[in-house]
């Protein structure tokens, strides 16, 4: 993965770290409006545009729960699952 992939997809997992850590399990429902500007925050003082933000936060939400993301999240920080991870980054890139 080249250096700017790789620094986007290292602060868009930090922002979904922390997303997760400071919201805790949100269960089986779609992404609560805290969440959702949570995410769109930490994604944007992390370097990327506005629209990439977006693009990423809608990606997760069409594709996992809230519980769904935490697991990947986890998976992501034992090196699993990465490319599931990569593949929503390029799609937004």
């Amino acid at each position: 993965m080249s250096s700017p992939r790789r620094y986007i997809a290292t602060a868009l997992l930090a922002a979904f770290v922390a997303l997760v850590a400071a919201c805790g399990s949100g269960g089986e429902q779609r992404y609560s409006d805290e969440v959702r500007e949570e995410y769109l925050s930490s994604c944007a003082s992390g370097g990327s545009g506005e629209a990439y933000c977006r693009c990423t936060l809608a990606a997760f939400e069409s594709r996992y729960t809230f519980a769904e993301l935490e697991e990947l999240v986890d998976a992501v920080d034992r090196s699993e699952r990465l490319d599931e991870f990569l593949a929503i980054i390029a799609e937004c890139s």
